[in-house]
Formats: structure tokens, C-alpha cells, sequence
């Protein structure tokens, strides 16, 4: 079993306007094929979940890699949520 994380723009979802991004169908049977041999599929993006497309948070992925690694949701779980010191983001 291995873990496999994607970006989202440029590498699953394509198109640039909100209404006309799609995620290819050969790209959605790959992932699937991914996940019943048994692996985790992950997004791994530097956006929180609330802007991440519609069709990404739809699809069924094992997780998310947030925020640059901040917010870790596993299997609908929130698993790790980290926030900087207030010392750090002051300065």
C-alpha cells in the first residue's frame, strides 16, 4: 500500500474559468484504478478545503494535504491542524 498525493491546477483538474474545469475521465479511472489496488490517493495544495474546486472535494480522494501541509484531513478526519505562534505571524 502507498500513498499517492496530487495538485490540483495544471495536473487534475483543467480549464481556467469556474464554470468549465473539468477533471478528465481517464484521469478520474486512474485514480480509482490507484485506490481499489488498495492505495491512498491524497491532494496535497497550498488552499484551505473551502477553495479547493467542487469536483476535487467531491470526488472521493482519502485525503487532503492543506495549507502547505497545516491541515491534514485522513480519511474525513481532521488528523493534524497546526497554526503559527503568534510571535511568528506578528513579525
Amino acid at each position: 500500500m502507498k500513498a499517492v498525493f496530487f495538485d490540483v491546477d495544471g495536473t487534475l483538474i483543467e480549464g481556467t474559468h469556474p464554470d468549465y474545469r473539468y477533471m478528465r475521465e481517464n484521469v478520474q479511472k486512474a485514480i480509482r484504478k490507484l485506490q481499489e489496488q488498495g492505495h491512498y490517493v491524497f491532494i496535497a495544495s497550498g488552499r484551505s478545503l473551502a477553495f479547493l474546486d467542487e469536483k476535487i472535494r467531491n470526488f472521493g480522494f482519502d485525503g487532503y494535504v492543506l495549507l502547505n501541509g497545516s491541515v491534514i484531513f485522513f480519511m474525513i478526519r481532521l488528523f493534524i491542524e497546526r497554526h503559527l505562534k503568534n510571535l511568528l505571524w506578528k513579525k
